[in-house]
C-alpha cells in the first residue's frame, strides 16, 4: 500500500491513510496514535509495524502534502467524507490533546471534504466525549479496551464494502 496507489482503494485503505496523516500532523507520533494505526492496518489485512507504515505511506512528504493527495482521490460520497473526518479527529485526540498543527490540518481536511464548520465542531465534541467515556468501564482508545473501537471499525468496514 502506497499513499499514491489508488487502484482499487477501499474505505479501509483511506482510513489507514487518514490515521497515518493525522498521527504525523504534530510531528510527534505517540503510542496511542500508533495503536490506532496498527488497528486500522489490521482491519485492512496489513500486519506491519505501524511506525514502518507511517514511513512507507508518507514517503518523505509532510502530512499536509499527503492530505492533498488523499483528498484529491476520495469518492464524492458524504458518508465516506464524514467517516474519514471522524477518524481524523479520533487520531488527533487519541493522546488527550489537540495540537495546533492537528487543529489546522483538521480545518483544512474539513474544508476539502465540504463539511461545515458547525459539523466539524460538533463532531470534535462528540469524539472527545466518546474518548473520555468511562462510566461503564469501557473507553474507546485511551484505556486500551478495544471493544468499542473494534465495533466502530467493523461497522466502517461494512460501510466500505457497501460503497465499493
Amino acid at each position: 500500500m502506497q499513499i499514491d496507489d489508488w487502484t482499487g482503494a477501499t474505505l479501509l485503505d483511506h482510513i489507514v491513510r487518514v490515521a497515518v496523516i493525522f498521527a504525523a500532523a504534530d510531528g510527534v507520533i505517540r503510542p496511542e496514535e500508533l495503536s490506532i494505526i496498527a488497528r486500522s492496518a489490521e482491519r485492512r489485512g496489513l500486519r506491519v509495524d505501524p511506525a514502518e507504515l507511517v514511513h512507507r505511506l508518507l514517503e518523505g512528504r509532510t502530512p499536509s502534502e499527503a492530505l492533498d493527495a488523499l483528498a484529491a482521490h476520495l469518492p464524492p460520497n458524504p458518508i465516506v467524507h464524514r467517516t474519514l473526518f471522524r477518524e481524523a479527529i479520533f487520531v488527533c485526540l487519541a493522546d488527550g490533546e489537540l495540537a495546533q498543527e492537528e487543529a489546522e490540518l483538521l480545518v483544512t481536511f474539513r474544508e476539502r471534504l465540504g463539511l461545515s464548520e458547525l459539523y466539524g465542531r460538533a463532531m470534535q465534541a462528540w469524539c472527545q466525549a466518546m474518548l473520555s467515556l468511562n462510566a461503564t468501564g469501557v473507553a474507546l482508545i485511551r484505556d486500551g479496551d478495544d471493544a468499542l473501537d473494534d465495533a466502530l471499525l467493523d461497522a466502517i468496514a461494512d460501510l466500505g464494502e457497501e460503497q465499493s
